[in-house]
């Protein structure tokens, strides 16, 4: 498990060596410690001082020990526990005794061992070094190293490119593989390429010591188009041969001042340069849209700005359902009333529903575009159009019923539950356990047009139960939008049944809706949501939140662990990271922190893999739950990770394993984050 909070450099570890020596239990009684080396040191039976709990992202050391050391010259140098049993904890200050001022802290540094570096120390110069524990039932003996730092920078040649150091003397790069690259910080790399008329720069990075990243800029530097934080394509649409500079550089934040990086560089055809129309076509404007009946469409394209359009009639108190069961790449689709006067959708992704309220048949019609931001300029798509009765004029009810109220509670668990209804007078009731600590979230979809929703959590031993908003409910929805989403932490200190509450509004305008239901966090009783995170909380996304990453055994499928992702933006697709090693906190990546660890010889997979069991491709929905859009999740939404891990050699999953998990997604503007990782022992 892994709990760094301090961005540190990788040192040299001495083999232990000498013997114990005697250390204080408090700040105000430092050991004094000389020399560089190996040494032992034992705090059995020592207390927790609390010191500088706080400071340097910190916390608290258990039955720590002070030892007070000088430095012997002047230099750089680096402190680590490798070599003690124990999960060790490690502070260091300038200074003496317990006025010193804290400069590093660090957990695990690769494993269950700190290390901090400290540069710049003058001759003689006075350093407090405090060692302990994360568990306080944990003392003992333990290995103490502090040994000269040298930077594994210093003096590395550079490439056989130099000097590319500016725009102006950019390397100029055809189709091929560029290994043995060499980035300082400070000193970037440029690069030269021209795409060829309708072809696709693949920029492939196959190698990475450490934290290159790219600006991609015009032919002169002037404009700068993007930048990239691994590989990247870029599809020339100019209609000429179209020049671009890569600028690769060190990030600044990396743990290194320097990176090693091989490149692939190939042009592929752009795939819509000359991608055929369909069948229906020109129906390219409004005055022209092809007729739809209830039916299944597929082999439809969009391309560019060649817009289709089509016409559906909907069936007076009929909804209409526009199911897309196919989508290349990126289509959307926009509704206007029948003369396209009025928009009435926009951007809809996936398809929509559509309620005829009038009272007579109603004429729409509904324009498929390319989403401009889309990673290719066009798409090929298939539709399903489908005519279904509205239920608040049909009366039809759900499965689930009778669940009217706290007592015919139906029993549900984590998952998604499409299709549910609930009317004025006939609200709905379900049942389901919260272990303790564990956090629920409950996501409602519905249309706040037709009826106004609200949700409610109660404790199911609470007498107040099923009575609405204003009481004692755990936690509520209770907005007048499309959609409710609330969540509730169970604090007690024991597992909790809860009771939810689904109810029109009554002073809505409608007397019922149809709504879709989405639970995480719940039917985890006897024993809960699995694994430790780390990097919690993530950087907020684009919502304001941050995205949350749980898991929990009982699937059935491939490992059993079934991994969950909530709070995340709307509209936003991702998809799942497993890695041999957590890293807090982490590497800056776009908006987030990639936390699963790329050095000391650990490496990530992405669950990214086309047409199988390895592929967890999702689209967060209105209420931020990641919705699975592959068919490898049992319950619709997350993912159900199987055995095989996609990393290089195919390994596998066993009982004993730990492996550490995190999301990757999409943010708005073509940035991306990540949620908080989480380690899970098999």
């Amino acid at each position: 498990m892994n709990r760094n909070r301090f961005a540190l450099l990788p040192g040299l570890a001495l083999a232990l060596a000498g013997g114990a020596f005697a250390q204080g239990d408090d700040c105000s009684t430092a050991s004094t410690l000389t020399g560089t080396g190996a040494f032992s040191y034992d705090t059995t039976g020592f207390t927790t001082s609390g010191f500088q709990v706080g400071s340097c992202g910190s916390f608290n050391l258990y039955n720590d020990g002070f030892f007070q050391w000088t430095a012997p010259a002047a230099g750089d140098y680096v402190f680590d526990t490798f070599g003690t049993s124990y999960d060790t904890m490690m502070m260091i200050s300038l200074g003496t005794g317990c006025g010193a001022t804290c400069v590093g802290f660090n957990d695990d540094f690769g494993s269950l061992q700190s290390q901090v570096t400290v540069l710049g120390l003058t001759a003689s110069q006075q350093v407090l070094i405090q060692l302990g524990s994360y568990n306080s039932a944990t003392s003992g003996p333990g290995a103490l190293n502090v040994n000269t730092y040298v930077d594994p920078c210093s003096g590395v040649p550079d490439d056989g490119f130099e000097d590319n150091d500016t725009c102006a003397t950019a390397t100029v790069l055809a189709a091929g593989t560029y290994t043995g690259l060499h980035t300082v910080a400070g000193d970037s790399d440029f690069y030269s390429v021209t795409i060829p008329t309708a072809m696709v720069l693949n920029w492939t990075v196959t190698l990475d010591s450490n934290d290159v990243d790219y600006d991609i800029w015009d032919a002169t530097c002037s404009t700068l188009i993007g930048t990239a934080y691994y590989s990247f394509a870029y599809t020339n649409t100019t209609g000429a041969p179209e020049t671009l500079t890569i600028e690769a550089y060190n990030w600044t934040g990396a743990t290194l001042n320097c990176s090693d990086y091989d490149i692939d560089v190939s042009f592929t055809p752009d795939p819509c340069a000359s991608a055929p129309d369909d069948a229906f076509e020109d129906n390219d404007t409004c005055g022209t849209p092809t007729v739809l009946a209830a039916g299944a469409y597929p082999g439809l394209a969009v391309i560019g700005t060649d817009y289709d359009y089509f016409q559906v009639t909907i069936p007076a108190g009929n909804i209409l359902t526009w199911g897309e069961t196919f989508d290349s790449n990126d289509t959307t689709y926009d509704v206007y009333d029948g003369g396209c006067g009025t928009l009435l959708l926009v951007d809809q992704l996936f398809g929509f529903d559509y309620n005829n309220t009038t009272g007579a048949p109603l004429n729409l019609i509904v324009q498929a575009y390319q989403y401009p931001g889309a990673a290719q300029l066009c798409s090929n798509y298939d539709i399903d159009v489908s005519f279904t009765p509205d239920p608040c004029a049909a009366g039809v009810d759900d499965s689930f019923e009778e669940n009217d109220d706290c007592s015919t509670a139906a029993p549900i668990s984590d998952g998604t539950y499409t299709t549910l209804f609930a009317s004025k007078s006939d609200p709905d009731h379900y049942s389901f356990c919260v272990a303790d600590g564990d956090t629920v979230t409950v996501d409602m979809f519905f249309s706040q047009a037709l009826a106004d929703m609200d949700g409610f959590l109660w404790d199911a031993s609470d007498v107040n139960c099923g009575t609405g908003f204003g009481s004692t409910e755990l936690a509520y929805g209770f907005s007048a939008t499309d959609n409710e989403n609330f969540s509730w932490t169970n604090l007690t200190g024991g597992d909790v049944n809860c009771v939810l509450e689904v109810n029109v509004y009554p002073f809505s305008a409608g007397d019922c809706n149809n709504y879709d239901l989405a639970i995480t966090g719940a039917g985890g009783c006897g024993g809960g949501s699995v694994g430790t995170t780390f990097c919690d909380p993530m950087n907020p996304n684009s919502t304001g939140a941050s995205t949350h990453l749980a898991g929990n055994f009982g699937t059935g499928v491939g490992s059993d662990l079934h991994l969950e992702a909530t709070s995340g933006p709307p509209t936003q697709f991702g998809y799942f990271l497993i890695g041999t090693a957590p890293s807090d906190p982490g590497i800056v990546v776009s908006q987030g922190r990639l936390c699963l660890a790329v050095s000391g010889g650990n490496v990530f997979g992405r669950y990214n893999v086309p047409g199988g069991s390895l592929n967890s491709v999702g689209l967060f929905d209105a209420g931020g739950v990641l919705q699975n859009l592959v068919s490898t999740s049992t319950v619709g939404s997350g993912f159900d990770v199987p055995s095989t891990v996609p990393i290089s050699g195919s390994p596998t999953i066993t009982a004993g394993s730990t492996w550490h998990f995190q999301l990757w997604h999409r943010e708005n503007a073509g940035a991306s984050n990540f949620s908080n990782g989480l380690s899970v022992t098999f």
